[in-house]
């Protein structure tokens, strides 16, 4: 039998849908919260530049299912050194599922294979599964088509970086934790 390997993290109190700015994203914002709720979205893809907020939307969904007390699963794929593809073994099993940085294991054969498997297993098991990246769906550089069709199913959700206006999430994001 398979050992889970346990992962590190713990939530920032402050990273929540109360925190987060939306800017033009507001509906996108909305359909992630609604997330495992509904019958028939259980799959959504958010994608966006660097500190448009799609990390904080991650966490912020998995603070909201811990909660209530619903076992989660973040996982940022930017760090996906420290620990084998075989981490993804189970997470069907939980409330809920978050992918963060996809683009990060494209071309790794293994970590898209594990993806692949996981996918299928979320699919059948009706676990919610929220995947972010840089690019759409159709963009990333996913060498296994199964794979990249798999990224492409669901929901596909841009999330805009703030305009001028109102500044970077970045800056925004940072000003509410230095107030606080």
């Amino acid at each position: 039998m398979q050992q889970q390997i346990p992962l590190g993290f713990k939530f920032n109190n402050e990273v929540t849908f109360v925190t987060f700015v939306p800017g033009d994203s507001a509906q996108a914002v909305m359909a992630i919260q609604k997330l495992g709720h509904e019958k028939d979205e259980r799959y959504i893809y958010i994608w966006g530049g660097q500190g448009a907020g799609k990390t904080h939307l991650l966490q912020a969904l998995c603070q909201q299912y811990s909660e209530q007390q619903r076992p989660v699963a973040y996982l940022a794929l930017e760090d996906r050194d420290h620990y084998p593809p075989s981490i993804l073994d189970g997470l069907e099993n939980l409330s809920l599922v978050c992918i963060d940085d996809i683009e990060h294991v494209a071309g790794n054969a293994e970590w898209e294979e594990a993806l692949f498997h996981l996918f299928n297993r979320m699919r059948d098991h009706k676990t919610p599964l929220l995947i972010s990246g840089s690019k759409p769906p159709a963009q990333l550089n996913l060498q296994l088509p199964d794979i990249k069709s798999r990224m492409g199913w669901g929901l596909t959700l841009q999330i805009k970086l703030l305009n001028d206006m109102t500044g970077s999430y970045s800056r925004i994001y940072t000003s509410l934790i230095a107030v606080k």
